[in-house]
């Protein structure tokens, strides 16, 4: 859990850094291939500003369904733990996690009515529909540009291969991948073996 409460740093530093680390990256690179790298480099680095802003905009659209929905079935300090978690969702669960076990033991200290842990389900329910159906596959994926299926299919393939690390980096490696196999596939229309001359 330590290990995983580092990635918004991580990612932060990265930011910060990228161009000096661009630089020396470069720097190992043989100067022939010096400019198709400074290319890619500023396509992925464009793929990853648009998956960091997608995850902004799901901790912010899940913040406001988490806060929402604990404050209407009266948890206490409920609106305080849906932001919590909002912002926690920024690493795959962890946000979910925290946001449900926080309002259900809020909810047993305080003695809740049975109507309470209905609400708390519900709204996590639909805030994980949301995320899972709408905001990975329709505003995430396709800032990265990525048609929505194929977004689902990473997150799947990143969850079941990488474990919390894979569901982070599905997204923005499956974006730098497919800019990668379309430079490819155009390379290989133009080419003389696929126009047969």
């Amino acid at each position: 859990m330590a290990q995983l409460a580092l990635f918004p740093l991580f990612f932060y530093y990265m930011i910060q850094h990228f161009e000096h680390i661009q630089r020396t990256l470069l720097n190992l690179v043989p100067q022939n291939y010096q400019e198709s790298c400074r290319y890619y480099l500023r396509r992925f680095n464009t793929v990853l500003s648009a998956f960091i802003r997608g995850q902004l905009i799901d901790c912010l659209v899940l913040a406001v369904i988490y806060s929402f929905g604990l404050w209407i079935s009266g948890v206490k300090f409920g609106f305080l733990i849906g932001l919590l978690a909002g912002f926690l969702t920024i690493i795959p669960y962890v946000g979910a996690w925290v946001g449900a076990i926080g309002a259900i033991l809020l909810s047993l200290v305080y003695q809740a009515e049975f109507a309470q842990y209905l609400g708390i389900a519900i709204t996590f329910a639909i805030a994980q529909s949301v995320e899972g159906f709408i905001i990975q596959p329709l505003v995430i994926g396709n800032k990265v540009g990525l048609a929505p299926l194929t977004t689902i299919l990473l997150v799947i393939a990143g969850g079941n291969i990488g474990g919390f690390v894979g569901l982070l980096i599905a997204i923005p490696l499956g974006g730098m991948a497919q800019i990668v196999i379309l430079d490819l596939l155009t390379y290989y229309r133009k080419s003389r073996v696929y126009r047969g001359t």
